[in-house]
């Protein structure tokens, strides 16, 4: 089975346009992603999507960046998880949620460009997927503000909080593709 990007009904592998709506399919299930006029299946779909896709990515390289000044180190959010006892910070196993979210909201919107995954459910996949680690980035900031002390300025550097507005940015577009504002 074949979805529409723009529908999201179901239809044959063989169709070429959509039974519901009339969209070329070839273009929405990622058939055609090279043409004349350049790159048109993968993100041709939504800017929501593309919202989407660019908060992962950007959350997934922020996870390796530092975010934390504490004990006189610079940490990142891998270090945070593997070497956190040696430096003062409990090791923080549930942080592996950050780029394990991002990596599954790429590979939702890949899945849907294919015409893998209908519509509703790529878009409810990828907006629990951009909640669990923005609300879990959240609790680890009070967290950490809490156990470290000092301003906020102090402790969290500008990647730790780009991470939090990524994740924030694939919500977003995965609400703007849910509530049909995007073309």
């Amino acid at each position: 089975m074949a979805y529409c990007s723009q529908c999201g009904a179901k239809n044959d592998e063989s169709a070429r346009f959509c039974e519901s709506c009339g969209k070329a399919l070839a273009e929405t299930q990622g058939q055609s992603i090279i043409s004349g006029s350049g790159v048109t299946g993968f993100f041709q779909d939504t800017s929501g999507k593309k919202i989407s896709f660019s908060g992962a990515g950007i959350a997934f390289i922020c996870f390796f960046l530092p975010w934390v000044k504490a004990c006189g180190a610079t940490l990142s959010g891998l270090d945070i998880v593997t070497k956190g006892p040696s430096n003062g910070l409990p090791g923080l196993l549930f942080l592996v949620l950050i780029p394990v979210c991002a990596a599954f909201i790429i590979r939702m919107i890949f899945k849907l460009a294919k015409g893998q995954l209908d519509k509703k459910t790529a878009d409810d996949r990828i907006l629990i997927a951009s909640i669990v680690p923005l609300v879990t980035l959240i609790i680890f900031f009070f967290w950490a503000k809490q156990k470290l002390g000092g301003a906020p300025t102090e402790i969290f550097t500008f990647w730790f909080l780009l991470t939090i507005l990524s994740f924030a940015g694939s919500a977003f577009g995965a609400y703007l593709d849910k509530s049909g504002n995007t073309s």
